[in-house]
């Protein structure tokens, strides 16, 4: 008598192990789907930002370009005017 008492709580056991065993499988499958989205996200947060950072530098650039173009005309007007001015007198 003891003895089935036993196997039905073994079986009920084991089953009850399965049943976890199966319910940590497919939280496992979530984690990894959410953590595979994530990435995704994260991955495409990660250009954007690249992106922005290469459009910053390339504005930065434009300026810094801008920047000496004035001066070197103003340096060429400047050397046009006083050679103009050393002719005229």
């Amino acid at each position: 008598m003891f003895a089935i008492i036993d196997q039905a709580a073994d079986k009920i056991s084991q089953k009850e192990e399965e049943r976890l065993a199966k319910k940590m499988a497919v939280e496992e499958l979530i984690d990894a789907r959410e953590k595979k989205k994530q990435d995704k996200v994260d991955k495409k947060k990660q250009k954007l930002e690249d992106a922005k950072q290469r459009f910053i530098e390339k504005q930065r650039e434009k300026k810094r370009e801008s920047k000496k173009m004035k001066k070197e005309k103003i340096a060429k007007a400047i050397k046009s005017a006083t050679k103009k001015s050393v002719k005229f007198a």
